[in-house]
């Protein structure tokens, strides 16, 4: 009977699934205790008992499985509290163990946002997801003091423990895993550096972490239990010192930066890239500035001591829409205000100082190029507070004009008057420097042009008024005022040197209209009359020195002096000559036999129309002589210097000549007669006896061998040290040596070279004797047999093993001439930037994978570079492949 109402229950569906195993159980175990009628009554009831709890289990399975399609912790939690509160606890149970697995993956996910650094979203997840955790652990202690629920989980598992232990352990370590990851990245706001372009994206990444943790986690700490149970965790392991360090390295970082850009924004010197750069990194901090502002300005309070640091952020620390239309228009207003400036009579250019003026001028034009190069920053600036392209437009207008003043003074004092005066040459100068000057800074612009255009523009006003002067002057028959308008001529060429070039030039074109119309004799009067002093004896020594036409005046003076200097000066025991083993007696001997020789062969040219034949015969008779092998060396020697010297009078005796159309002597007048011709030979190129002498002990004549020696010889400035040189060189070449004559000084070499390559050229050893620096003289010793540049690329980009040996290095057994070096300026030779330095020639080598390394070696400098940084990229590895046999001095070069 009682079975029968158990079964009567069973169809009523009163009893859970649990009671309806237990009663079928139940059935199972006294079936053999039934009578065959009473078990046919009740195996109907036992076959739809089994059928309902079959289709118990498929609802519970189907509805499990919705749930863990949705992924929804929710729909767990509330069927599993449905079966719990009506003791259908196998499925209550299914469901938590359910929900324990989704636990356990939320963690999961969560542990792999921390992994990956995106704490960020851990945060916004993490307060839902953590009370549905602890929702879980507690529902867990609840069941396990559930003694029926206890006994029916454990007749279904004996080995499950209710309060799951394992769970609880996961959800720790993970905020534990959580707290240690905030506190690293707090802390790494000590690694953020402020040139790094990144920084504010640094920052607001890890503002953003703290901001959720205030707002998501802090906040809600009195608020709900379970969020006072998280946050008492994570401080566990995080104590307030990293939150103020990362506060204060925002803040610092901002200030930092607005302090910069007012910086870059009143440097005298601006440099508009760097400022640009400033402004690109700043413009990313406009939402970290908003959202520290935000927060700054509702979450300040006692409670959050370690945020004060924020206090008064937005008064102090600028936007960068704030701060970027105040400095750009800073910038373009400082800029130009001083392009625009006055310079027409503004005292810093009006200064006698040309050093001064150079510098003021090259001030303005920094400050007129930034204004130019400031168009960088015009992304930057509304239109509305400042047109870039009217201010700019505004300073080359308002220059143009400055210019066009300068222009109008300088005609005016030109052509205001009929003469200038000094004063006026004084006036002249500066304002011609002020064009001159501006030019040169201003090279390169279109107001460069513009000023050089009135600098032409004036020299041309100026060509005019100089050319009614030589006008003027050519007709002045008289001498004595004839000087009066040269004086005043050369007075202008001294007083105004950017005029000098013109003006000397009128005074050679002047000369030459004076030659022409009255032939040279006017020209040596007026030359004697140079010579003689007087109140302009200075302006009279420039016109004599500077001027071709006064060549043979000026040489006839230096002649004159240099007779003074005889032999027995140079030979004076005490004031002459200083030496090893010198031989005075023979180089007497010696100079008598050459001063004798020499004066006949140059007495026998001099007539006009021989001297070209003479100086031929003298070039064909040094050759004799070199060649003859019956000559003893000393004799050759003196010989070839006879030859060499007559040579090089005769060929420069225009002077002579015209010294000889000077009025003649009477005849009878004997004593006249003499000393005209004295006088003429003045006017020769004549070698002294200290060239003569010096010349006898560099090639060994007063030495018993009579063989050239190294000689280390001193002659002072004047005394003809080129002339030297040049004879020296010609000596040894026809001797049959290469001669390098080599000197500190571009452009006292080729001086030297190109006033005797006629004397080189005559004697035909134009190609033994060379004139070279000393960085030009090593550079042909080392390419002697190629290119050793072009050797060293080809070594470097053929494979080993190539043929490369065969390359462009060519042998010079060839060459049978001995070499003589002849070094001008010893002194400067044995400085120590010359001798016993190392001479480095440099190969340089070019390819398109050095270029791809270099280009990204650049592009990452703003990151800490070092070798493996550079060995890891790509490019690197594409330079070494290309070059492998190369690949240790590829791997030494970044050191460099």
């Amino acid at each position: 009977e009682r079975l029968l109402k158990l079964t009567a229950c069973c169809e009523g569906s009163v009893l859970t699934r649990d009671a309806k195993e237990q009663l079928l159980g139940a059935l199972s175990e006294t079936s053999a205790f039934l009578s065959p009628k009473l078990m046919a009554d009740i195996a109907v009831v036992v076959n739809e008992l089994v059928a309902k709890i079959n289709q118990d289990k498929i609802n519970v399975q189907r509805e499990l499985e919705e749930a863990k399609q949705t992924n929804d912790l929710h729909s767990f939690i509330t069927r599993m509290m449905r079966y719990y509160s009506t003791y259908n606890f196998q499925d209550c149970y299914a469901c938590k163990r359910h929900i324990a697995s989704f636990v356990k993956s939320s963690v999961a996910r969560m542990e792999e946002y921390v992994r990956t650094g995106d704490i960020a979203i851990v945060l916004k997840k993490l307060p839902k997801a953590f009370q549905e955790w602890v929702w879980h652990l507690d529902q867990c202690v609840a069941f396990y003091n559930d003694w029926q629920f206890r006994t029916a989980v454990f007749r279904m598992d004996r080995h499950h423990d209710l309060r799951e232990p394992q769970t609880s352990e996961v959800v720790l370590r993970f905020v534990q895993n959580l707290s240690l990851a905030i506190k690293k990245l707090f802390n790494e706001a000590h690694s953020i550096t402020k040139d790094d372009p990144r920084v504010f994206q640094l920052l607001a990444s890890q503002f953003e972490v703290f901001e959720l943790y205030h707002t998501e986690i802090c906040k809600q700490t009195d608020a709900e239990r379970f969020m006072y149970r998280l946050n008492r965790r994570l401080t566990a392991h995080w104590a307030p010192d990293e939150l103020t360090t990362l506060l204060t390295k925002i803040v610092s970082t901002f200030k930092s930066y607005t302090s910069r850009l007012e910086t870059l924004a009143t440097a005298t010197d601006l440099n508009p890239g760097e400022l640009k750069i400033c402004l690109e990194i700043y413009e990313k901090s406009e939402a970290l500035h908003a959202s520290i502002s935000q927060f700054a300005s509702t979450n300040l309070s006692p409670m959050y001591p370690q945020y004060n640091v924020l206090k008064g952020f937005s008064k102090q620390v600028p936007s960068f829409k704030v701060l970027k239309d105040s400095t750009v228009a800073e910038v373009f207003g400082k800029l130009a205000s001083s392009v625009n400036a006055s310079i027409y009579m503004q005292q810093k250019y009006m200064t006698p100082n040309a050093i001064d003026r150079d510098r003021a001028y090259a001030e303005l034009y920094r400050s007129y190029q930034n204004l130019n190069k400031s168009a960088i920053l015009k992304a930057f600036i509304n239109p509305a507070v400042a047109d870039l392209g009217s201010i700019t437009r505004d300073c080359d207008k308002h220059i143009t004009e400055e210019l066009n003043k300068i222009k109008k003074h300088l005609i005016k004092d030109i052509e205001g008057s009929s003469e200038l005066n000094p004063k006026d040459h004084k006036s002249l100068t500066i304002w011609l420097d002020n064009l001159r000057s501006f030019a040169h800074a201003f090279d390169g612009s279109s107001l460069s042009q513009h000023a050089a255009t009135n600098l032409h523009e004036v020299n041309a006003r100026f060509r005019a008024y100089l050319e009614r002067m030589v006008n003027l002057a050519s007709r002045e028959k008289d001498n004595a005022k004839f000087l009066e308008y040269l004086f005043k001529l050369k007075q202008i060429s001294v007083d105004v040197a950017l005029l000098k070039k013109e003006v000397d030039g009128e005074i050679d074109v002047l000369l030459s209209k004076i030659k022409d119309i009255s032939g040279s004799t006017r020209i040596v009067n007026i030359g004697v009359l140079l010579n003689q002093g007087g109140p302009n004896s200075s302006l009279a020594q420039m016109i004599v020195a500077d001027h071709k036409a006064f060549e043979g005046n000026q040489l006839s003076v230096f002649n004159e002096k240099v007779s003074r200097f005889t032999l027995e000066d140079v030979l004076h025991d005490k004031h002459g000559i200083e030496g090893d083993s010198i031989n005075y007696t023979s180089l007497r001997e010696q100079y008598a036999l050459f001063i004798t020789a020499y004066q006949l062969t140059v007495t026998r040219g001099l007539p006009s129309e021989v001297n070209a034949k003479r100086c031929l015969e003298c070039v064909a008779e040094a050759k004799r002589v070199a060649n003859d092998p019956g000559i003893p060396l000393i004799d050759k020697v003196r010989q070839m210097m006879v030859q060499l010297f007559a040579n090089w009078t005769l060929s420069n005796a225009e002077h002579f000549f015209d010294a000889a159309k000077v009025s003649e002597p009477q005849k009878g007048e004997r004593d006249a007669m003499i000393e005209k011709e004295k006088d003429q030979r003045n006017y020769l190129l004549q070698p002294h006896a200290g060239q003569i002498i010096a010349i006898f002990r560099m090639m060994g004549l007063d030495t018993p061998s009579g063989n050239p020696a190294n000689q280390f010889i001193q002659i002072c400035t004047g005394e003809g040290k080129s002339v030297i040189l040049a004879v020296v060189s010609c000596l040894f070449a026809l001797l049959g040596y290469s001669v390098d004559c080599a000197c500190y000084s571009e452009y006292l070499s080729r001086r030297d070279y190109n006033s005797f390559s006629k004397l080189f050229t005559a004697f035909g050893v134009y190609e033994h004797i060379t004139y070279d620096t000393f960085t030009e003289l090593s550079e042909r010793y080392i390419n002697a047999t190629g290119d050793i540049r072009t050797a060293v690329q080809t070594i470097l980009t053929t494979p080993k093993g190539s043929a490369w040996n065969k390359g462009p290095l060519q042998s010079n057994r060839g060459q049978k001439r001995k070499k003589v070096l002849l070094i001008d300026e010893v002194d400067v030779f044995f400085n120590k930037d010359f001798y016993g330095s190392a001479y480095r020639p440099l190969a340089k080598l070019a390819d398109p994978t050095i270029t791809e390394l270099l280009d990204t070696v650049w592009k990452n400098r703003a990151t800490t570079l070092n070798l493996a940084k550079v060995k890891a990229y790509k490019e690197y590895t594409a330079v070494t492949n290309k070059f492998p046999q190369w690949a240790s001095l590829i791997e030494e070069s970044p050191h460099h």
